[in-house]
């Protein structure tokens, strides 16, 4: 196995995919009117089917609270939009509290998966196997992958595919993107999303993850 890898080729780490939104510069919140006022809790990673809130930002709440798989009514906090859903507490440890949403509407689960997709697209990969498969190969079952190739533990070269977009990289150039059969510079809306993509491709170990988003942050106008 690679030293890269950080499980074994096609071995899933989550049943379902979930975006890793610490780094969303606006954040991700939650509220609970009924029980805990306006405060707004922050929220640490999301998925169509539920949160993970930071427990940092409960101090002071008696944990019995959350006993017994209880629930509350919430809402999710993205950007400008308020969903109300009721959330059921799964999960609890020192820096996570997990909620399952009950009945999630159709129009939350369109929300997250429109402004999340490039992070849940990432979390969704898995290694690659069977003849041919390259030994740092990540895909789906929707074509997006990321492809790379080391000399040790440095990344040599690089290739993305994310929603029909192909991008590539080797040692000593800049990215490049196909577009309409052209090889052109990146542009930053779109390496933006490959960012995210990249961060959050838990397959990966973290040096790995730090050294593809450098390469594709190089040459950012933001």
């Amino acid at each position: 196995m690679s030293p890269s890898h950080a499980r074994r080729p096609g071995e899933s780490k989550r049943k379902v995919p979930r975006a890793n939104v610490q780094r969303r510069l606006k954040g991700v919140f939650v509220r609970c009117p009924g029980f805990f006022g306006q405060r707004e809790l922050k929220v640490l990673n999301i998925s169509e089917l539920g949160i993970g809130l930071d427990r940092s930002t409960l101090n002071g709440v008696d944990p019995g609270v959350f006993s017994g798989r209880a629930e509350f009514d919430a809402q999710v906090l993205v950007g400008t939009a308020a969903s109300p859903v009721r959330i059921r507490c799964i999960h609890l440890s020192d820096k996570l509290i997990g909620f399952e949403f009950v009945e999630p509407s159709d129009i939350l689960r369109s929300l997250v998966n429109a402004c999340f997709e490039a992070e849940l697209l990432g979390s969704g990969l898995n290694w690659s196997e069977g003849a041919g498969a390259a030994q740092n190969d990540l895909r789906d079952a929707s074509g997006n992958s990321i492809v790379y190739s080391l000399n040790g533990e440095k990344v040599r070269s690089l290739e993305i595919q994310l929603l029909g977009n192909r991008v590539a990289w080797k040692e000593g150039a800049s990215v490049a993107w196909e577009h309409l059969g052209r090889w052109v510079p990146l542009v930053d809306s779109l390496r933006k999303q490959l960012v995210l993509f990249v961060q959050n491709a838990t397959a990966l170990e973290g040096k790995i993850i730090r050294q593809l988003e450098s390469i594709l942050r190089a040459g950012s106008s933001a």
